[in-house]
């Protein structure tokens, strides 16, 4: 895609936008993994934790969960439990003590980064944007919406 598709009346498009943000976003919470001694996760594998709750799941409703081909999630899954993030039994996944202590890490870095945010656009501002941001996920993550690849 060249730059000229990219910008739209002087601005990057929304697209770019949530792109750019997102990687912004994961460097930070990748560095302070880092400097927590979680050296070892990729991105990839932090969606995988991410995504998953504090009761175990199945590996077949992860996949489906994260959007990403069984052999994909089964060849991550095995090395976030080689790892020690995650326990996997039969076909079910939990998190880990050490997967546990890792996402608290997360949490920390997103609420820092997000109160950074909200600083520096304005309380009312970051508050907007975030409702706005919510509403375009519920909408587009429903079941009644199409998927398009």
């Amino acid at each position: 895609m060249s730059h000229a598709s990219e910008i739209s009346q002087g601005q990057p498009n929304i697209a770019s936008v949530l792109s750019a943000s997102y990687h912004f976003m994961m460097g930070r919470i990748l560095d302070d993994l880092a400097g927590a001694g979680y050296k070892d996760l990729s991105k990839m594998q932090l969606h995988l934790l991410s995504r998953m709750d504090s009761e175990a799941t199945t590996l077949g409703e992860l996949a489906t969960r994260v959007g990403i081909a069984r052999q994909i999630l089964d060849n991550l899954v095995h090395m976030l439990d080689e790892n020690r993030y995650v326990h996997v039994q039969e076909e079910r996944i939990s998190l880990a003590e050490r997967g546990r202590d890792a996402m608290s890490v997360v949490v920390g870095a997103q609420q820092r980064l997000e109160t950074e945010w909200a600083t520096l656009l304005g309380s009312a501002a970051y508050d907007e944007l975030r409702t706005q941001l919510n509403n375009l996920f519920r909408i587009t993550t429903s079941s009644e919406q199409p998927r398009r690849h």
